[in-house]
């Protein structure tokens, strides 16, 4: 069977490796795991390598379940290899004030807890495998306004977090910024959020397959499912000339769905491009003549965001929004768009060579938050996806719970609404490019006028 996408074949080829700084600087894995030769029977099957199959796998595996990953690619080709490494909250593009409008209070405070406890999650991990923080803060995250009128909406925004979840935020004005070392000519002022931390998303990712095969899961790369079918109430997933049977399956690959596998998933999600460019080394005379020292992880308040941050060795990392098919011809226009968009911000790093860029997709879907639940009447089939450019922390904290959903170890009610509820198709959704076309021609616009 032929996998159904919307976007640029290329960008879902399992042997085009990521140009990425992740991929360049990553430990080794200590396992080697190997593609199945040959037919395999488990009791649950799980689609998609990345943080959200493997947690759910290793939460599996540790209570005794024979349980297989199938990754298209090698673990972490995805988009878990190749984000930005901001373990931080969200997961949604809806605020406080209409999760709350939606579901009451407890409805907003559920849904910013599962946030708290996802980061707190790959903390623990990463503290146990010795995989460093890069943040200075133990929890920060830095929001920057491009405009003065996103620094007024900035403002309208920590009055919304201080009342509603009752935790202090305050507003950085420009000279502020400054002095904590994020000085930038576009920025108006900011505001430091308490959550979160920046790590090596692929060390992250590496260590969390060890530990998973560790636990007595079977992970198999390079292993693309083409068909997914039932028979006799079993779950037949087919590749590379063998099967996979399987009591139980899990989708797990976000914005690397296909829409036939299973059918599903047709019509219920919008793969959009992010692309990061990260440079050489900037030595700390240069950080300091732009005046940019803080290895904080930023975003800007633009809706096609820019998110970025200095790591350990001097290297800035910085991303964006704005290309549409994963096309490379289209890619690598995008990627001189988006230094020049970098230039801007940083003009006195105009001369900092660029060493890598990558791009991947993240999930959207019409709810405008992760959706985490079964997706048959059974219970027999399982999915958590569209995480909306924040999934290190929350498909990490999704795999985990949808193993203890699917052990019985919890029920859907005790997780929050806003990610039970179901996802729905987009309207005509055949038309979801164009529909991503139209909104960053609107987003670029708006922007713009709020410059």
């Amino acid at each position: 069977m032929v996998l159904k996408r919307i976007f640029h074949p290329s960008a879902a080829d399992p042997t085009i490796v990521a140009n990425s700084w992740w991929e360049a600087s990553a430990n080794p894995m200590r396992h080697n795991p190997t593609r199945l030769t040959q037919d395999y029977k488990c009791d649950v099957a799980i689609i998609g390598g990345g943080f959200t199959g493997l947690n759910a796998a290793k939460t599996l595996a540790q209570s005794g379940v024979n349980v297989c990953v199938a990754e298209a690619g090698h673990f972490g080709w995805g988009a878990s290899g190749r984000n930005g490494g901001f373990c931080a909250n969200t997961s949604t593009k809806k605020s406080l004030s209409e999760i709350q409008k939606l579901y009451g209070h407890d409805g907003v405070i559920a849904a910013v807890r599962a946030q708290e406890e996802a980061i707190e999650q790959v903390r623990e991990f990463c503290e146990i495998e010795g995989i460093t923080s890069d943040t200075p803060d133990k929890n920060a995250e830095l929001a920057v306004a491009h405009s003065p009128y996103q620094l007024q909406q900035m403002r309208n925004e920590s009055e919304e977090i201080n009342q509603i979840l009752g935790v202090n935020t305050s507003i950085m004005e420009k000279d502020a910024l400054g002095a904590i070392g994020a000085n930038s000519p576009s920025f108006y002022g900011g505001m430091i959020l308490p959550w979160g931390f920046g790590l090596h998303p692929l060390n992250y990712l590496r260590a969390l397959a060890d530990a998973t095969i560790d636990a007595g899961a079977t992970l198999s790369p390079n292993t693309e499912i083409h068909q997914v079918s039932r028979e006799n109430g079993a779950y037949i997933l087919t590749t590379n000339n063998i099967t996979i049977r399987a009591k139980k399956i899990i989708i797990a690959t976000n914005g690397y769905t296909s829409e036939n596998i299973p059918t599903w998933c047709k019509g219920r999600l919008l793969p959009a491009v992010s692309s990061i460019l990260v440079t050489r080394p900037i030595t700390r005379k240069e950080q300091q003549k732009q005046g940019w020292t803080t290895h904080h992880m930023t975003y800007d308040s633009r809706t096609l965001l820019h998110y970025f941050r200095l790591l350990p060795d001097g290297r800035m990392m910085f991303g964006g929004r704005g290309a549409n098919t994963g096309d490379q011809t289209e890619q690598n226009t995008f990627f001189k768009e988006l230094r020049e968009q970098f230039d801007d911000i940083f003009p006195e790093w105009h001369a900092v060579e660029t060493a890598y860029q990558w791009s991947g997709f993240i999930g959207l879907n019409r709810k405008k938050a992760l959706f985490i639940g079964p997706i048959d009447n059974d219970q027999t089939a399982w999915a958590s996806l569209a995480y909306h450019g924040s999934g290190v922390a929350m498909a990490s904290w999704a795999g985990k719970n949808l193993a203890e959903l699917i052990l019985g170890q919890k029920t859907m009610d005790q997780l929050p609404k806003l990610y039970t509820n179901p996802t729905h198709k987009f309207p005509l959704d055949f038309l979801r490019p164009q529909y991503l076309k139209l909104a960053y021609a609107y987003y670029r616009l708006k922007d713009k006028r709020y410059n």
